[in-house]
């Protein structure tokens, strides 16, 4: 028996939304929406934009494109605020654990005090963490971790595992979180920020928090169980809490004897005392109510949402006013009590006055459900509930006469409601969250900080004042929405005649019925009391909403089945393979979505361009031109109004309508190869230029125009060609001499900078008259490796001065850039011990410097202290205090001023830039030996010029230059003065500050690594959003991503703390601040990205596509040059100029930028193409295209609780936009690329052109229908129905899908069709009179009432789907109530072809007809044939033909094939069947099985067979005689989900996946003694996936990916042994990521295991983690005996399966931290580098 050891990584993060809120999380001016996908939490900033057109609306052009046409004109001439609001992904984070719930607190720490929110994430079993951002490293930093997994408080029967909740009190006073069901953490916040001053020197006295305690909540009711859900009050004094739980449970087949069991306690909670003073109570709450919401204030109370009805209850209404919506509420009510036996010990209430028509607003008729329901309140009084459905409900809580309504609002408690469908449908919801306070109970420090970067606000219309705000409806199976909703206010003069009351009961009804007064139409007066007719004029106001969808999110789950399928090729041109790149060209097809929203969706991991045309030309490098002309330039002058909107973003005609102006389309096309240069003209064809003057007579390092377009400038090994439009000759001005050339440039109009084999950088200038070049000045005093230019064009100063960056940023900003995070210096949080009475465990960051070593200031001299100006003086009267407790550092804010602080010297460094990002400092040298402190000055870089000299920035030009010592540089052009300094850049850190102390001779240590090239560019969604990145590519070939944000860099004096981490943390002196205010005061933070670039061989072969060997690169870049203080090696002899070998020693360009790459009507891109071995996009998504739409309910009947206009209640369609951040796609179809360039010209609008590495020329386009904007690239196909069933077709290429639709049961349709089906009636005969036995089954089908909504059941069919058109080519429609359960397409044997098996399409059905009914099912054949097709629809050429169907007395689960037979899962037994002369199915074998199989899988002649809840058989078919036998099975309890084998040359595992987000990995070891001869199953390894897997599917690794390299010491040229053959599996799961298992060596597992251990104890992990505890799988119970107990070697965490996510953060690492952690598993960098492109490169099958 050999060990399984395999490698799980995670290809795609969940997309499903589990939980959102909003906070100012990341800024104090800025609003986020922080969102938890599984285990990502992704951080969103609401930016709001100016909407063209302001409060007129857009254009009837814009609307027109929309998806609703404009009926009725006046409905888009509403008035609209003139903001609307976008998403931009500001972060995204990983963390070792699924988030359970977030709550938003506003803490007492620096932080807090400067107005930015925290985060409380909870996560299993009961773990909770305190989480801020650090604005220093653009990081979360953790705070405290409070860990209440204890013995005592677990429950030795619980076998289910509870998820923790979180919720906060609205004015931040303390937090709570429910674990285990029964226990309740709270954890009080500090108020007063003296506290912690007054305090002795403790521990907790510096904590934002007090020591936490637990409350059981029989403490608080000794009945209390089952708690169901609590919410915090608005407008009390103390933290007041509302708890709903149930006693006794019950269900609805016992309402009978119970009912009503539903109870609501309200509590105050003293934190001083630790005592729960009871408020008030509410008894017999309906027994099905599950949610809580607090109404704010004033309105104040609770509402209790039950499927049924909406209840209110407050202290003084008890026991509430309710909202019916069906006509099942109060339904069991009319139930006979229950005998006296069964209400014995119980309060059981004959009559609830909830059911009270006078304590009832009637809506039953509506017929509407609340279950899974989200709830928005717009303003005080008027609630948004979005159901399940999407529909959305406008309810209006009403209060008694003159206490106002909407913000006007002025006394609480609701009299009654109002109800309105307002005929839209939005998407089926799962979360939601409203931006911004919605009461006047938020608490003092969110009030002080919600004057500024609140989103929403209030605009004039010529009808009165309106409010606008957004919510965000989050959702598990559809794409998430942002929507802006606009509240009008008016008021209008009505004229009242309250009619008397007719009715006796006091029942609320509607007297004078008409439109709901919400929407203006008319006034509803309810009155329960006789009153004399008086006709009144009164005013009243009227509110009228609008909505409209600002922004989505993509969701790719949940994906319900899958299948791997060979994608269309949409040219005639193939891509290019060789067995040195072997890629497969696959696509993945998902089942996702859920009714109305269901779909398809493709995902490919790789870009497929579209080819238009291929040309075979052997060049190695290209480059295309737009130039002006004459014309152009006149027509520029005339229309620069016009242009200027064009370019605006925003402007929807610029994101639509793509490359309608010349000017934007490129007019030449430059190919190079060693020897030539080809000029090619690109019009409507591509012809030759044989008539410019332009280079061609060797090969072209780079290629731009200057002075607007007007000029031409093509440079040369040897010099620089300046040319007209035309290619008319201007100027040649030839360079260097025989030992000295170019070898590479850099063009910036009007600016050239060329890079010399001598590491100098020298700058030209073009003239603007004369157009003619002159030299300006030369960077020679260090050797330069690689350099570029950058001019921020965004109008915005990306790049600020700190002398700018002071006078632009208030006091309170600039101390906010120092002190945003109270615990951002901490190593690591570490968790200790509260010693409350019930000592409870809690936990607190680590202090920069232990407590004596501080300096403490006495309380009456922070009394005397001035606040900062901008904030309250006392609500920051301590930040110095805070300061000097928090982060060890004193702080003396006592004589500061706003001038003082401009031109102060220093400032203390953050915290957060030194205790893990110390590496961005580069102390440690290629060998990772320290590095002196680098404190020597540079000349240029001590300049005093003024600050007020400085260019605009809409007019500087920065340098950017990568030395051969390591270092990053960046000068202000032309004068190259230096503004930002990094000594160890090549150590790539993950934040980059500047250091302004230059040292006054370099040293001559080489650089750990050599950029080969540089680029720093703008990208953003509009130039408002544009962030500069800086990208780097390696001699290794390795893409390093870094974004700018603006931080103002300081000194840190303090000593970080000794941590477990702190071995890979760089020590070294803190840096000084730049003394002169010229420098730059931003950052750069490096991006991770899961793309390894790097090629295995490029160490050995040393040879890129198109690129020289890198030790050629190396030596022949920086020569010796007598100039140079130092020298470097320069193997290659100097040669003459028409050499190829000078082409060896250039430069070649492999970051190519581009702009709006895409298709009109759709998202538009730009960014960079790498190219090389591995080339890859990284792109942002522009603007482009229309965005989502609500949908038009249609409403029957002429209804008062009916909108009569939902059109009007629409905005015109906003066009869609991307996230704003960057997506690193590779594109490894086509094998290597050597060149690459954009493409915009008549016949390819807005493409591309490239060459692959056989030298063909491909002219292309991205393909339209795919959206880059996301991890994968992605395509949703709609069905509008839920699409469960999904497998692929190969002979034909086609997919077969099985879809269902809601429609509703029938209880006597389904009875009369199971008397059918069972032959006692005949088709049409009525049932016999069975009206005594169905008295006690409820309400007759033709009794029912209109409100009483029926269940819902799927009607299925089979479609045939083409992909080229994702259209539905044939269909099968089954019976009602036939489910489709298993769909496979399966070879089996055939007479009919030469190797005797054909594909066929095989479905297995099961007939369910309500639980008290038989369940039967049916095996159906079809074959897929070709047929003629219409000429409407030519792609639907193939139909579907049926062969045979064999009724079956059990349901067919599960279907496969098994050496040309059909196995077949029916009920409890697995047969296995022939099917002859494709006439009749035949069985040949069988064997009983457990409860329920849903899935089997087979290789060969084994079978796996994988049960609901009985786990796995392992099964064996023997041909001759036909028999089915059982191997072994596995005798613990779990619920499969999925099964398959895991291949690994002769070894054999079996992979399932199970109900609680697990991966088992098991084996058939007959010789283990614990497995009984083989009895049992063997567990040989386990991991928690944290997602449920769905489905597998077993791929073959990919051959050539494996192929060893040599190891250190061997001849690189023996031979190799080559990979064993494997299989991986691919994994689905129904949060919608997807993930692979592959099987790894032995000797691999242990290297990457050992890189684990490291990664898992040296590593800083967000919120405080722990991988190996999220990776473990948790046992639901104990083992009997130690003898059934599988044996376990080792640490706790996943057994014998290596955790990918974790490894591959390896990648993402600085140099000194990679190189730290090799040496400590006795390996190097390099060779974990080429394990995990080993591992990754042998599944790139998409």
């Amino acid at each position: 028996m050999s060990s399984s050891y395999s490698l799980y990584k995670e290809l795609l993060p969940p997309s499903g939304i589990e939980h959102s809120v909003d906070a100012r999380f990341v800024s104090p001016h800025v609003t986020n929406l922080i969102i938890a996908r599984g285990n990502v939490l992704q951080i969103y900033d609401v930016v709001e934009e100016d909407l063209i057109g302001g409060v007129d609306g857009p254009d009837e052009s814009q609307h027109e494109k929309g998806h609703l046409k404009s009926e009725s004109a006046h409905t888009w001439n509403s008035p609209r605020p003139r903001k609307v609001a976008k998403l931009n992904l500001h972060a995204e984070f990983r963390l070792q654990g699924n988030v359970t719930s977030i709550g938003v607190v506003r803490t007492t720490t620096p932080v807090g005090l400067l107005g930015m929110d925290s985060l409380l994430l909870s996560f299993k079993d009961a773990k909770m963490s305190l989480i801020e951002f650090s604005t220093a490293t653009q990081n979360i930093v953790t705070v405290s971790i409070h860990y209440y997994e204890r013995e005592e408080f677990k429950k030795e029967t619980q076998v289910e595992k509870f998820c923790p909740e979180i919720r906060v009190d609205p004015q931040n006073r303390c937090a709570i979180l429910q674990f285990y069901s029964d226990r309740l953490a709270i954890l009080p916040l500090k108020q007063d920020t003296t506290v912690q001053v007054m305090e002795t020197d403790d521990a907790m006295s510096k904590h934002p928090f007090q020591p936490s305690f637990v409350v059981p909540f029989s403490a608080i009711e000794p009945k209390m169980r089952n708690v169901v859900d609590m919410v915090f009050l608005y407008g009390y004094l103390e933290p007041t809490l509302a708890i709903l739980y149930e006693p006794v449970q019950t269900w609805g087949g016992r309402l009978a004897a119970r009912r009503d069991t539903k109870r609501l306690i309200v509590i105050s909670l003293d934190l001083d005392q630790k005592s729960y003073p009871v408020l008030f109570r509410v008894n017999h709450l309906p027994y099905n109510c599950f949610k809580l919401i607090a109404a704010p204030s004033p309105v104040g109370g609770v509402l209790t949402f039950c499927p049924n009805a909406i209840i209110h209850v407050d202290q003084t209404s008890v026991p509430g006013i309710a909202c019916a919506v069906n006509s099942y509420y109060g339904r069991e009510a009319t139930f006979p009590p229950p005998p006296s036996l069964e209400s014995v010990g119980q309060d059981f209430e004959t009559k609830n006055p909830l059911y009270d028509p006078a304590n009832v607003a009637d809506y039953k008729h509506l017929g509407l459900s609340l279950e899974a329901s989200e709830p928005f309140f717009l303003n005080p009084d008027t609630l948004l509930v979005v159901l399940r459905t999407g529909e959305m409900i406008m309810l209006d809580l009403k209060g008694g006469e003159g206490v106002g309504r909407g913000w006007k609002r002025r006394k609480g408690g609701v009299k009654k409601f109002t109800l309105t469908r307002l005929g839209l449908e939005a998407i089926m919801p799962s979360c939601g969250t409203r931006f911004g306070p919605i009461g006047a109970s938020a608490g003092r420090l969110a009030m002080t900080a919600s004057a500024v970067g609140r989103v929403g606000g209030q605009y004039q219309t010529k009808d009165g004042e309106a409010t606008y705000g957004y919510f965000f409806i989050g959702s598990r199976v559809s794409n998430a929405m942002l929507v802006q909703f606009n509240e009008i206010h008016s008021e209008i003069i009505v004229e009242a005649t309250p009619k008397a009351e007719t009715e006796s009961n006091g029942s609320i009804q509607d007297v004078d019925i008409d439109d709901d007064d919400i929407y203006g139409s008319s006034i509803r007066t309810v009155s329960a009391s006789i009153t004399p007719s008086v006709s009144t004029t009164t005013k009243v106001d009227d509110v009228k909403f609008t909505f409209r969808i600002c922004d989505s999110l993509v969701c790719k789950g949940p994906i319900r089945d899958a299948a791997v399928g060979e994608p269309i090729v949409y040219s005639t041109h193939p891509f290019s393979t060789s067995p040195e790149h072997p890629t497969a060209n696959l696509e993945i097809v998902t089942c996702t979505g859920e009714a109305r929203s269901g779909a398809l969706g493709v995902l490919q991991c790789s870009v497929r361009p579209q080819i238009i045309s291929s040309f075979d030309l052997g060049v190695t490098d290209m480059w295309t031109l737009r130039c002006a002309d004459s014309k152009d330039e006149a027509r520029k002058r005339q229309g620069s109004a016009a242009m200027e909107v064009d370019r605006n973003p925003d402007s929807p005609e610029a994101k639509t309508d793509l490359g309608e102006e010349d000017t934007s389309r490129h007019k030449y096309m430059f190919l190079s190869d060693d020897t030539r240069t080809i000029v090619l003209q690109t019009g409507e064809e591509f012809s030759e230029v044989e008539t410019g003057e332009f280079y061609r007579d060797g090969p072209t390092l780079t290629v731009g125009t200057v002075l607007a377009g007007r000029a031409i400038i093509q440079v040369y090994p040897r010099g620089v060609f300046v040319l007209d439009t035309d290619g008319q000759k201007i100027e040649d001005m030839p360079f260097g001499h025989e030992d000295r050339w170019i070898v590479s440039c850099s063009i910036l109009d009007p600016y050239v900078m060329l890079l010399t084999n001598f590491g100098e950088v020298v700058l030209f200038t073009l003239d603007e008259e004369t157009r003619t070049l002159r030299l300006h000045k030369e960077l020679a005093d260090s050797p330069v490796v690689s350099c570029c230019m950058y001019r921020d064009n965004s109008g915005r100063n990306a790049f600020p001065s700190i002398h700018e960056f002071l006078k632009e940023t208030p006091v309170a900003s600039s101390l906010s850039t120092t002190s945003r995070t109270p615990a951002s210096t901490s190593s690591s949080p570490q968790c200790h011990q509260d010693q409350p009475p019930e000592d409870v465990v809690s936990s607190a960051p680590t202090l920069l410097a232990p407590p004596e070593s501080r300096k403490r200031k006495r309380p009456e001299e922070l009394v005397t202290a001035p606040s900062a100006k901008s904030l309250d003086a006392e609500l920051y009267g301590s930040v110095a205090e805070d300061m000097d407790d928090i982060y060890g550092v004193e702080v003396d804010y006592s004589s500061s001023t706003d001038e003082d602080l401009r031109d102060a010297d220093g400032m203390d460094l953050d915290g957060d830039a030194s205790f893990n990002e110390a590496d961005a400092h580069g102390s440690l040298d290629a060998n990772g030996d320290a590095i002196p402190h680098l404190d020597g000055k540079r000349d240029r870089g001590d300049k005093n010029e003024s600050p007020e000299d400085m260019p605009k920035p809409g007019e500087r030009t920065w340098g950017v230059v990568s030395r051969q010592d390591g270092s990053l540089e960046i000068f202000l052009l032309p004068d190259f003065e230096q503004c930002f300094y990094v000594p160890r850049f090549d150590l790539l850190p993950s934040v980059v500050c500047d250091h302004s102390q230059a040292p006054d001779a370099r040293g001559t240590h080489q650089a750990a690594l050599k950029f080969e090239e540089i680029a720093l560019l703008n990208l953003g969604r509009n130039e408002k959003c544009a962030f500069p990145y800086l990208m780097g590519r390696t001699v290794e070939a390795d893409l390093v991503i870094y974004r700018s944000y603006v931080h103002l860099s300081t000194e840190d004096e303090s000593a970080a703390p000794v941590t477990p981490g702190s071995a890979l943390v760089p020590k070294m002196p803190g840096t000084s601040i730049a003394k002169v205010p010229r420098r730059l005061a931003v950052r750069f933070v490096r991006v991770s990205h899961d793309h390894i670039a790097r090629s295995s061989t490029s160490r050995t072969a040393g040879q890129d596509i198109g690129v020289p060997p890198v030790n050629a690169v190396s030596s022949s870049v920086i020569a010796t040059d007598p100039r140079h203080s130092q020298t470097t090696t320069a193997t290659s002899p100097v040669q003459p100029n028409n050499s190829a070998s000078t082409q060896r020693r250039t430069r070649k360009q492999h970051l190519k930028p581009f702009e709006r790459i895409g298709h009109a009507g759709g998202l538009v891109y730009s960014g960079v193409f790498i190219s090389g071995e591995r080339p890859c996009w990284v792109m942002l998504a522009n603007s482009g295209g229309n965005g989502p739409q609500f949908r038009l309910l249609n409403l029957e009947g002429d209804d008062y609780a009916v909108h009569p206009d939902p059109v009007s209640l629409l905005e015109p369609v906003l066009p869609v936009s991307g996230t704003n951040a960057i997506r690193v796609h590779p594109q490894l179809v086509d094998g290597p690329v050597a060149a690459f360039a954009p493409l915009n010209n008549v016949n390819v609008p807005n493409g591309f052109a490239y060459v692959n590495g056989e030298g063909l020329l491909r002219i292309c386009q991205l393909p339209a229908h795919f959206n880059y904007d996301t991890e994968w690239p992605y395509c949703k196909a709609p069905f509008g129905k839920t699409v469960h069933k999904i497998t692929y077709h190969h002979t034909t290429q086609t997919y077969a899908i099985a879809t269902s639709t809601p429609t509703p049961f029938y209880l006597s349709q389904a009875q009369h069709a199971a008397a059918v089906a069972a032959g006692i009636i005949e088709q049409g005969d009525e049932l016999p009179d069975q009206d005594q036995a169905r008295k006690n089954f409820g309400v007759k089908d033709e009794d029912r009432e209109k409100g009483m909504y029926l269940p819902e059941v799927g009607s299925y069919d089979v479609e045939l789907v083409s992909p080229v058109t994702w259209e539905s080519c044939d269909a099968i429609a089954f019976e009602q109530h036939e489910h489709v359960l298993a769909l496979h397409a399966l070879e089996l044997e055939s007479k009919q072809t030469a190797s005797g098996r054909k594909l066929f399409l095989a479905i297995g059905t099961g007939v369910v007809r309500g639980e008290d009914l038989s369940a039967r099912g049916r095996i159906l054949i079809y074959d897929i044939i070709d047929v003629v097709p219409d000429m409407a629809n030519p792609h639907a050429n193939h139909r579907l033909k049926k062969l045979f169907i064999n009724e079956e007395k059990s349901p067919v689960t599960a279907i496969c094939n098994v050496g040309g037979y059909l196995l077949a899962a029916i009920g409890t037994k697995v047969i296995i069947h022939t099917f002859e002369d494709n006439e009749s199915l035949t069985g040949v074998a069988f064997i009983d099985v457990n409860m329920y199989v849903n899935s089997v899988s087979s290789i060969k002649n084994l079978i796996l067979v994988g049960d609901i809840l009985k786990s796995i058989w392992f099964l064996g078919f023997q041909e001759e005689p036909p028999k089915l036998a059982l191997l072994g099975k596995d005798y613990h309890m779990l619920d499969v989900y999925g099964t398959e084998f895991l291949v690994d040359d002769t070894s054999l595992s079996f992979v399932v996946g199970d109900g609680d987000g697990n991966v088992h990995v098991m084996t058939y070891a007959p010789y283990h003694i614990q497995s009984s001869s083989g009895q049992k199953l063997i567990r040989r390894g386990d991991f928690h996936t944290g997602q449920h897997v769905s489905k597998i599917i077993r791929l073959v690794r990919l051959s050539g990916s494996a192929k060893a390299t040599p190891a250190a010491g061997k001849s690189a040229s023996r031979p190799t042994k080559a990979a064993a053959k494997q299989q991986a599996c691919l994994s689905a799961t129904l949060e919608g990521g997807l993930s692979v298992l592959i099987p790894v060596s032995e000797k691999l597992y242990k290297r990457l295991y050992g890189l684990y251990s490291k990664m898992v104890n040296n590593l800083q992990h967000p919120a405080g983690l722990n991988p190996r505890g999220f990776r473990q799988v948790p046992l639901k119970a104990r083992p009997a005996t130690a003898a059934t107990a599988t044996p376990m070697t080792g640490p706790p965490g996943p057994r014998l399966v290596l955790d990918g996510d974790l490894l591959y953060q390896f990648t993402s690492l600085s140099l000194a931290q990679q190189r730290e952690l090799a040496k400590g598993i006795g390996s190097a960098a390099e060779k974990i580098m080429d394990d995990l492109l080993e591992v990754n490169s042998g599944v790139e099958y998409f």
